[in-house]
């Protein structure tokens, strides 16, 4: 609808004459009809077209684009890695940039990264050929692709060329402040210790804090989620054995820790405006709960008692933190005050055996949500968690996750491979 076609909508409806013509009750659902109108224009003024470069969105962890996306979801193409005899391979994550997708998985047991431009064709492969995976995500930060999945990888976004060599056994996730990396590893085995921490982008260490490991294997971080906010940087340990965990935020410049929370977080965290959102169980506490903590201090704001299925980041949708409960069902949470919003009954997900599984994602600027139900893909309002649109793209195989929106596309990865989906218009 053109802008003038609106401006008539509401003419007709607010309009004087008018409105003394209709009764009471048909000029209310005409000003709905109108609000409604409004909507739809205001989203059609307002949709980005946003890429989608790390684990759940943004250094925030949102995991919230600002594009748009409507059902149904049709097919575009799909990529499935070659194998390289007698190796196979195999896909887990993909991030988005503005004129490329990058996916992460293993060609044989080998923490790999698949590059392919928008349309599917491959444009080239990185072989770690080392041994141990943890199913992370890539990420696309200071113009280069960066795996930390047995090693920290640092590639040519053009290329695939290594620019940097940090050595073996590190894993986890890696954002940037617009300066320099931020990252984590989450065990110790014989390279580094158990750290959060700051690297140049060419790989140098600047700050190391938190820093656990005397033999090998003797230090595991369960979640190891970074989030920043401002100038904090925002981490959640989970340890096995567990001394140290809690959330912490340290300066992103030099490390200094600003406060420390002590709790034992059981999922990554996402920010949102002056808070921080996860799930936490406090030590003495039966049940985890959904915690929002002031990023100043550390205080919680309000907290909402329930149990995720994921330990990944909480959405952050808007005015709505988001998340999936155990039965699998999507739970909204108003984020100023903690309150229920609303609650859509959906199935889990089918298993995929992949880790760091995510199984929604949010387009805010068509106010849906993008979410695996079952076996199938579901668009749900985030106004209200009400079904607009719920199937199966012929174009997938196994079950799906880890869905991301960019650029009016869902890309969802399976056992088989990644595959792009088009919104409607």
């Amino acid at each position: 609808m053109t802008r003038a076609a609106f401006g008539l909508a509401l003419l007709l409806v607010t309009s004087g004459c008018e409105a003394e013509r209709v009764k009471t009750a048909e000029r209310g659902k005409a000003l709905a009809h109108a609000a409604e109108i409004a909507s739809g224009v205001a989203s059609s003024l307002r949709c980005v077209d946003d890429a989608w470069p790390v684990y759940a969105h943004d250094e925030q962890r949102s995991g919230a684009s600002s594009g748009c996306c409507k059902g149904p979801l049709s097919p575009l193409w799909r990529f499935e890695p070659p194998p390289k005899p007698p190796r196979n391979a195999r896909t887990f994550h993909a991030v988005v940039t503005r004129d490329a997708v990058y996916v992460s998985g293993v060609i044989g047991e080998s923490p790999s990264v698949f590059a392919l431009d928008l349309e599917g064709k491959p444009l080239w492969t990185f072989d770690s050929h080392v041994d141990i995976t943890r199913h992370e995500w890539p990420s696309f930060v200071l113009d280069r692709v960066v795996l930390n999945d047995d090693g920290l990888y640092i590639l040519d976004s053009r290329s695939g060329e290594q620019e940097v060599n940090r050595g073996l056994d590190s894993w986890g996730q890696v954002i940037t402040n617009g300066r320099n990396l931020l990252a984590v590893n989450t065990w110790y085995i014989a390279g580094p210790k158990t750290f959060v921490g700051a690297l140049e982008v060419g790989g140098a260490p600047l700050w190391k804090k938190h820093e656990y490991g005397l033999v090998r294997e003797d230090v595991l971080d369960r979640l190891g989620g970074i989030a920043l906010a401002g100038e904090r940087v925002l981490f959640a340990p989970n340890y096995a054995p567990s001394p140290g965990a809690g959330v912490y935020a340290c300066a992103a410049g030099d490390g200094a820790e600003l406060w420390r929370a002590e709790t034992i977080p059981k999922s990554h965290l996402s920010v949102a405006g002056e808070s921080a959102y996860l799930f936490e169980r406090p030590d003495g506490e039966p049940m985890p709960t959904l915690v929002a903590r002031d990023v100043e201090h550390g205080k919680r704001r309000w907290t909402f008692q329930a149990e995720s299925s994921e330990a990944t980041a909480p959405l952050a949708a808007g005015s709505r933190i988001l998340f999936r409960e155990r039965g699998g069902g999507v739970v909204a949470v108003r984020r100023g005050e903690g309150t229920l919003a609303w609650r859509a009954q959906l199935s889990l997900p089918e298993a995929s055996d992949v880790a760091w599984a995510t199984s929604q994602a949010a387009a805010l600027g068509s106010g849906t949500l993008v979410a695996v139900d079952g076996t199938e893909l579901v668009v749900l309002s985030l106004a209200d968690g009400s079904v607009e649109w719920r199937g199966r793209p012929s174009s997938l195989s196994g079950a799906v996750h880890s869905p991301v929106v960019a650029g009016g596309r869902v890309y969802v990865v399976d056992r088989a491979g990644v595959a792009a989906l088009g919104c409607a218009p």
